[in-house]
């Protein structure tokens, strides 16, 4: 499964929260001593700095250590030894399209870092004999009760739609004027686990819908997240997002900006403005100073995606003065009001929109031990869509990517 609109996250494992999760299992080996023969062994959990993890594509492998104890149960003479082994474990992990994670543990190998001694009295038994004992009880009591405590646990799917239906909607970006981000989950992808500098990471390539919005919405999860696995990196991301605006909302923008501001000498100050946009754009609004009447703008916006810039194609500007006066003067207006609106043309519409993309907050989810905050290098416009209602610009944002710790 391969699209091009996915945003990169790199999840680093750490190895204290995986130990973690591992000891109580390895501690129930520890409990009640175990019985060969006439012997007893205690097992002990040794310091977990110890332990090593590594990983490749969907397994961990663990290097774990492990202390024992033995004693004579009866007999004459009493018996005291211990000895250390090295446990070779590995665990590989399976998640299906649904995130249903189910994993297969095994111990594949054991060494021994200090061969069983005894202290007090004679041991009869080989050392090979206590190893392929200890190994068969860990084998049956740890690792069926392991992957079933992993199964219960950790529910994927439950845990990331409760993540998500926690992250408030209409997060604010912008105040003036007020923007809000909402954003769902599509799909996510990995290559599965890798060693980077002695530390083990999951590359994962997110598809979210991402939307940025000067109109407030009621939110909901209307897609069904995907999982999936992959062979290769995927070499280059780009996240897409939308900037939706209403014209409502850019009528506002348009008063804010011009209202107080000074054209040619003028000072000038509108009222409504209307926006209507069908074989071409038309921006009409009340104006009372320089002069009093109705101001129209009309022209064909064309946006050119190799060179990112917006124009205005047969750009015309009129003015219907109230009066004679008033009439006299609305040329000079029109004119000072054209020289402007070309003088600021072509826009850059990269440019303009990146300020409102670069305020995207840190989302916090799992009760804040998760903070995502997009980086990207680049602002690329795909599309520039002018509809009955909205301005609709659909950008790229390049090498978008999230670092993750866990």
């Amino acid at each position: 499964m391969v699209n091009e609109n996915l945003l990169f996250l790199d999840l680093e494992l750490s190895k204290k929260n995986i130990f973690t999760f591992l000891a109580p299992q390895m501690g129930r080996l520890t409990e009640k001593p175990l019985t060969i023969e006439d012997y007893s062994i205690q097992l002990s959990t040794l310091d977990i700095d110890m332990i090593k993890l590594t990983a490749l594509h969907k397994k961990l492998f663990i290097q774990m250590p492990l202390g024992f104890k033995i004693n004579k149960i009866d007999g004459i003479f009493g018996l005291e030894g211990e000895g250390e082994m090295l446990l070779d474990l590995v665990m590989e992990c399976n998640i299906d399209t649904n995130f249903y994670l189910t994993t297969k543990s095994e111990l594949i190998d054991f060494t021994w870092t200090k061969e069983p001694k005894v202290h007090v009295g004679v041991l009869t038994l080989p050392a090979a004999t206590i190893g392929d004992f200890l190994i068969k009880c860990i084998k049956e009591d740890l690792f069926i009760n392991l992957d079933q405590k992993i199964a219960e646990t950790f529910d994927l799917r439950s845990t990331i739609l409760t993540q998500l239906a926690k992250v408030e909607p209409n997060i604010m970006v912008y105040s003036k004027p007020a923007l809000y981000f909402n954003f769902e989950l599509v799909s996510l992808q990995t290559t599965g686990f890798r060693d980077e500098d002695g530390r083990v990471h999951m590359h994962i390539w997110a598809e979210i819908a991402s939307k940025i919005s000067d109109e407030t919405i009621v939110f909901e999860q209307t897609h069904d997240p995907s999982f999936h696995w992959i062979d290769d990196d995927i070499k280059a991301t780009n996240q897409e997002v939308q900037l939706q605006l209403s014209y409502t909302g850019l009528s506002k923008v348009i008063k804010q900006s011009i209202n107080g501001a000074e054209l040619g000498g003028k000072s000038f100050d509108i009222d409504t403005v209307h926006i209507r946009s069908t074989s071409f754009l038309e921006i009409k609004a009340n104006i009372f100073q320089p002069v009093k009447g109705i101001i129209t703008i009309t022209g064909k916006p064309v946006f050119d995606e190799q060179t990112q810039e917006l124009n205005i194609q047969n750009l015309n500007i009129d003015i219907n003065a109230e009066n004679f006066i008033y009439k006299l003067s609305s040329p000079i207006i029109e004119k000072i009001v054209t020289n402007k609106v070309n003088s600021l043309l072509p826009l850059n519409i990269a440019s303009l929109i990146k300020p409102y993309i670069t305020k995207i907050p840190s989302i916090s989810m799992f009760d804040n031990i998760i903070h995502l905050q997009p980086t990207f290098n680049q602002v690329i416009i795909q599309k520039f869509e002018w509809s009955p209602t909205h301005l609709t610009i659909t950008a790229a944002l390049q090498n978008a990517e999230v670092d993750v710790t866990l």
